[in-house]
């Protein structure tokens, strides 16, 4: 029990850390030249396409289900609004950020 409350040393950790990370990045820039990267980058982009239309189809029936106790009136019309900003700020965060992020990190 004694071991389980002994101080860590952050650096040797923060170092262990990095040199993990360091032997993963190379194991996979490896694997890449290896394998080929069309095939990587095809699935990479079939399962964007994928993630986007899943978003898209999980957004649309949250606003049918907020529509429709708005109308049902078990909710007032102002969560309903609530609810189109909320999918408003997500997709454009979405839209947005996540075509830059795939961009900064396929070139």
């Amino acid at each position: 029990m004694a071991n389980l409350f002994r101080r860590v040393n952050t650096a040797d950790a923060m170092r262990r850390a990095v040199g993990a990370a360091s032997v993963l990045a190379v194991a996979c820039v490896q694997q890449a030249h290896a394998s080929g990267l069309d095939s990587g980058t095809t699935a990479a982009t079939t399962f964007k396409v994928f993630l986007y239309t899943f978003i898209g189809v999980v957004a649309l029936c949250y606003l049918l289900y907020k529509g429709a106790m708005a109308f049902t009136d078990r909710e007032h019309w102002s969560d309903f609004a609530g609810a189109c900003l909320k999918v408003a700020v997500v997709g454009s965060v979405v839209g947005v950020l996540g075509p830059y992020l795939w961009d900064l990190f396929t070139t």
